[in-house]
This record gives C-alpha cells, sequence and structure tokens, in this order.
C-alpha cells in the first residue's frame, strides 16, 4: 500500500503551522460532501469535481475560503482539499459568504466587495471577518489541488463509532483519487488554531480502525473500506 502521508513537495507553497511576524502563509480550501453516507460509500460528489478539473477550462465558480495561518474559520465542510492560491484564475473573493452561484449562461453571479487574496487576508489579520468563513470563487485546475484537509479538534475520540468513519474517509478519498486520477495528495489537519499541518498517522492504526468498523460496527462497510486501503482485516 502507498504512504498514507507524504509533504507538499514545493516548498513555496508549504503550509506550516510556524506565524512569522512579517509574512503569513495563506492557502485555499474547498470543502467536499462525506463520501459515507447511510452506511454506504460514495464518491460521486468528489469524482464529477476532479473529472472537471482535468478538463483545460478547468471547473469554473467553484466556492471555497482563504485561509490563513493563525486564524482559524469554520470550513463549510471538515474534509476537502488544499488549493495554490498562486497558480489559481480567481474570479472572485469577498470577507463573508457572497451567496455565489451561477446565472444561465454559467457566469458567476456573486455578492459583496470583489477583494484581491492580499486584500482579503488584510481584512482576515485586522479582525474583519465577522462570520464564520469568507469566500472566494475561482476555476479549479487538477494542478491547483496541492492536497486534502480534514478539520480535527484536540480532544477526537475515535472510540465512538460515528468520529471513526468520519476520520477514515480523507484516507478513503485519498487512495480512491489515486487509483483514479493517478494523484498523490498529502493530507494534513485543519485544528482549531487556524493553523495546518500533516496528518501523520502509522499505517497500523488506520487498520485498527478499520478493524474495529468490521467486528463492532457495520460489517459490510467495514469490508469495503478495508479493500479499497488494501487492509486485511482478519
Amino acid at each position: 500500500m502507498a504512504a498514507l502521508i507524504t509533504n507538499i513537495n514545493n516548498s513555496d507553497n508549504k503550509f506550516t503551522s510556524e506565524v512569522s511576524q512579517e509574512k503569513k502563509d495563506i492557502l485555499l480550501i474547498r470543502g467536499l460532501e462525506s463520501i459515507i453516507e447511510n452506511e454506504s460509500l460514495n464518491f460521486a460528489d468528489w469524482t464529477r469535481e476532479f473529472e472537471l478539473m482535468k478538463k483545460e477550462e478547468g471547473m469554473p465558480n467553484a466556492s471555497g475560503s482563504l485561509i490563513v495561518s493563525g486564524y482559524p474559520l469554520i470550513p463549510y465542510h471538515p474534509i476537502g482539499i488544499i488549493i495554490d492560491p498562486k497558480s489559481t484564475e480567481i474570479q472572485h473573493a469577498c470577507i463573508t459568504d457572497s451567496s455565489s452561484g451561477g446565472d444561465i449562461n454559467g457566469n458567476l453571479v456573486a455578492n459583496g466587495e470583489n477583494l484581491t487574496l492580499q486584500e482579503l487576508q488584510f481584512k482576515i489579520e485586522n479582525g474583519e471577518q465577522l462570520s464564520s468563513y469568507n469566500e472566494v470563487n475561482m476555476v479549479l485546475r487538477l494542478f491547483n489541488v496541492l492536497g486534502l484537509f480534514i478539520t480535527l479538534k484536540e480532544n477526537l475520540n475515535l472510540a465512538q463509532p460515528h468520529m471513526k468513519k468520519f476520520y477514515l474517509q480523507i484516507f478513503i478519498v485519498q487512495k480512491m483519487l489515486q487509483d483514479k486520477f493517478g494523484l498523490s495528495l498529502p493530507i494534513f489537519k485543519y485544528d482549531s488554531n487556524g493553523n495546518m499541518t500533516p496528518l501523520v498517522v502509522e499505517k497500523e492504526q488506520i487498520r485498527r480502525l478499520v478493524r474495529q468498523i468490521y467486528f463492532s460496527d457495520d460489517e459490510d462497510l467495514g469490508e469495503r473500506i478495508a479493500k479499497i486501503l488494501e487492509i486485511t482485516i482478519r
């Protein structure tokens, strides 16, 4: 099985928990739907978006948020993709939810003041982000995606069945994207302090969680997860 965790190779885009006094790291994120639905695995939303990102024109009007290291926000979904702000085509950026959408011709419609990412970063650092998240609209292409993220609290309790499934899904997504699209995306955890750091997990811990689902919670789901992750559970 391929390593579960790797580092972002491009040091210019590496996002660490260290906050420089002169310049803070920024990244874009886009939350995506959970893949575990009614005790089954559903990759439809993830697959659809990555298929669109493969096209030359990319996926326009994609909504996400700018994150600044040390300034926490609540992602629209607790799992998703990390996006390079330098290489991504930005359509609109707003300090609040811009209620964005597409018109009948597919053109972006978004409310609120349209800012540059630098202006948005300045507002975040000066405490002007009053809602739980800001909104950035962009045209997404595969080469813009740097990695995957999962929002984790410090007191994560993996003894609870629903938390096991929540935690494991980011590894399942990673493996699916590797198998279907040939992508090797590292996984990061986004914490309550607004920091994005590599999620380092031993393969044996993943195997143990999958076995617990199989033997205690849901045998069918545990077996499907084990097959995707190429883990032996018996």
